[in-house]
């Protein structure tokens, strides 16, 4: 029998109204502080991205523990709304960025329901568009684990403060957690620089199977330079352009060592791909550099196993798994892991 929200809801916490704030709407309850003892701002005004790394780490561990892989999620989202927006039918694009197949957002409920807040005033003029997706934490049986690179999401001088040795320890420590909590056989996905450390996987550590997208064989060290300082530049919109101009002078005198060793990680790992021996599925964006086709052409040819698949995507760039063509991508890497031997 299908159950829906209202009805969960109605069984399980009845009289409960999905809105702030649901922690004292009911007898038993259990809080979280999450990010204890940072702010979300610092002294010069811009935002503490530590707290914001902190709280994601919290978080994604506190869900991974409260949660079964095969346990159902209702996903809600309350969005409130004035009355005039109805005139307008301006789409509420709910969940797009984050869910791309078509059949899952097919699923995706709304319901107009009446303003949860307590203002008098606003009863006639606003309503609130609930939002639900019943889910499951995993659909297809396996569980997955994605390592958060040191550095990766925070500023580019936070960046240059780690090295790809951190890197691959945050790859081996993600090995390991799955070890400890039981899994024997895992397979490997990366994308970029995900998609060089999945090689070196494969070729050092016991791994079932391999997928790599937009991988490159070769990067100089100033290429990779000019990239972290366009996404540096990219990071810093919102403050003056005096600021954003002297930090950049900063950061292009800063010592581009751990990217001469990220470039000589890449080449000592393709010098490896002979070692590597388990199956492997090899993808890239044909709108993305011709040097990425190329170098999946020589991924394909130097690993050592007979069990080896390429494939180029027409709608996609660099990052494939937010393209256009997102549905096929994981339908084939799916595929792929249909196939292996658990």
């Amino acid at each position: 029998m299908t159950i829906d929200l209202g009805q969960y809801l109605h069984n399980a916490f009845p009289g409960l109204t999905l809105a702030p704030s649901l922690y004292h709407q009911w007898d038993i309850g259990i809080h979280f502080e999450l990010g204890a003892g940072f702010y979300q701002f610092k002294d010069d005004g811009s935002l503490n991205l530590e707290m914001f790394d902190c709280v994601y780490s919290q978080a994604l561990s506190i869900f991974n523990d409260l949660f079964s892989d095969l346990d159902e999620i209702f996903l809600v989202t309350n969005v409130y709304q004035h009355r005039s927006d109805e005139i307008k039918k301006k789409r509420i694009k709910v969940y797009d960025r984050y869910i791309k197949n078509k059949d899952i957002k097919f699923h995706l409920r709304q319901e107009t329901l009446p303003y949860v807040f307590d203002a008098e005033e606003a009863d006639d003029d606003y309503y609130t568009s609930q939002f639900s997706l019943k889910c499951r934490k995993q659909k297809n049986n396996y569980s997955c684990y994605a390592p958060l690179y040191s550095g990766h999401g925070l500023t580019a001088e936070k960046l240059f403060s780690y090295r790809p040795s951190d890197w691959w320890q945050d790859v081996l420590n993600g090995y390991q957690l799955l070890k400890d909590e039981g899994f024997e056989k895992i397979a490997v996905v990366g994308l970029s620089l995900g998609g060089v450390f999945a090689l070196k996987v494969g070729q050092e550590l016991e791994i079932n199977g391999v997928v790599t997208m937009s991988v490159p064989i070769h990067r100089e060290a100033t290429f990779l330079q000019k990239r972290v300082l366009h996404y540096a530049k990219g990071y810093k919109q919102g403050k003056n352009e005096e600021q954003i101009n002297l930090e950049m002078k900063r950061l292009q005198n800063m010592s581009i060592d751990s990217l001469v060793e990220f470039q000589q990680l890449i080449d000592i790992t393709m010098d490896k791909l002979a070692l590597l021996t388990s199956p492997i599925r090899i993808l890239y964006g044909e709108l993305d550099e011709q040097l990425y086709k190329e170098s999946a052409e020589v991924i394909f040819q130097s690993v050592a196993t007979n069990q080896k698949t390429m494939k180029g995507y027409p709608n996609s760039k660099h990052l494939m798994t937010l393209g256009t063509d997102i549905d096929d991508v994981n339908k084939d890497i799916l595929t792929f892991l249909n196939d292996l031997t658990w």
